[in-house]
């Protein structure tokens, strides 16, 4: 990626799509760089036939990071593509390590090639009403997605050469429900997860986000 700097002591969350010609499937990514220890939140490769595309979410956090860009690595496994968000987020739980102790639980979709306009992650019941929302999806066409309702957009990264797009949306409030839309009826695959508050500071709009340590990526 490009070279990024994380503030200390927020929770940086990265979502990376990538995918392989068909035939097999694509490799899991290990993230590294920055000054920080990326662990993975979640990740899984699509379903029967479109396990030559996979999505993953890593979290990381850090007291004293560092400049510097951030290395996707598929060991070795030549991909057809790749796209990346980043984005960190303040007034979390700092426990644990890496950010463990600000991402509660998590949750995923994927269509399995089923094509629709809209996708969906159901997350259980959050553990406290001050904890925040944040959800990632990626759909297999060259357009924008909407963020659900009650959503804010961060990343909305659209490539027409491989016909993807991958955006990311959050919200300062519960909600189980975690939706994105788009125009094109197309396959798609999500993941959510909900960001426990470190108390402190209140929660106001725009207060957990700050959004755009890398605007977007693109690997063709």
């Amino acid at each position: 990626t490009a070279s990024i700097t994380a503030t200390p002591n927020r929770l940086v969350l990265a979502s990376v799509y990538n995918r392989i010609t068909s035939g097999s499937a694509a490799n899991a990514p290990t993230l590294s760089g920055g000054g920080l220890t990326w662990v993975l939140v979640a990740g899984f490769n699509g379903a029967t036939t479109n396990n030559h595309r996979r999505f993953s979410l890593f979290r990381a956090l850090g007291t004293t990071p560092s400049a510097g860009i951030i290395t996707i690595d598929m060991a070795g496994q030549t991909q057809l593509h790749c796209v990346w968000s980043i984005q960190e987020f303040p007034v979390v739980n700092k426990s644990g390590t890496n950010g463990s102790g600000a991402v509660v639980q998590s949750a995923t979709i994927d269509s399995a090639g089923t094509a629709a306009t809209t996708g969906l992650v159901t997350l259980a019941a959050f553990a406290a009403t001050v904890n925040a929302t944040f959800g990632t999806f990626v759909h297999f066409a060259n357009e924008a997605s909407t963020a659900g309702g009650g959503f804010t957009k961060i990343h909305d990264v659209a490539q027409a050469e491989n016909n993807i797009d991958l955006m990311t949306e959050y919200q300062l409030a519960n909600d189980t429900s975690v939706d994105a839309t788009w125009v094109t009826s197309s396959g798609h695959m999500g993941i959510a997860v909900e960001i426990k508050h470190g108390g402190g500071a209140p929660l106001v709009n725009g207060g957990l986000v700050n959004a755009g340590l890398v605007n977007r990526g693109l690997v063709n």
